[in-house]
């Protein structure tokens, strides 16, 4: 068994079964499959996660977008977020380091 980032495909109750979770699995030459047994989260660690899978999930749509306006509004509902003025101060901060490591990728994105 490896820890593996898998969709989880219904191995955790409780998370829709496309969310990329980190799950011990079996590899082999037909790919990765997620171990079952996971038991259901407390419901305000469920609640925590969920919304943390969310994030993440905008966070890469945003990405594929190009959208940097989505990035921001994930940064504000980021649960590990403090305050909308703190977060947005941290996205100007990555976002300038982004754009300078991956300049061509966000060139035309302002």
């Amino acid at each position: 068994l490896f820890p593996v980032n898998v969709p989880h495909g219904g191995a955790v109750p409780g998370f829709d079964p496309d969310i990329v979770l980190e799950l011990y699995c079996r590899v082999d030459r037909h790919g990765f499959t997620p171990e079952g047994g996971v038991p259901r989260f407390p419901s305000g660690l469920l609640a925590q996660q969920t919304h943390l899978a969310a994030v993440q999930r905008m966070v890469v749509t945003a990405i594929l977008e190009k959208d940097r306006r989505g990035l921001l509004e994930a940064f504000w509902i980021h649960p590990f977020t403090t305050s909308v003025a703190r977060a947005s101060e941290l996205f100007d901060a990555m976002w300038q380091q982004e754009r300078d490591t991956l300049g061509p990728y966000w060139a035309d994105v302002r």
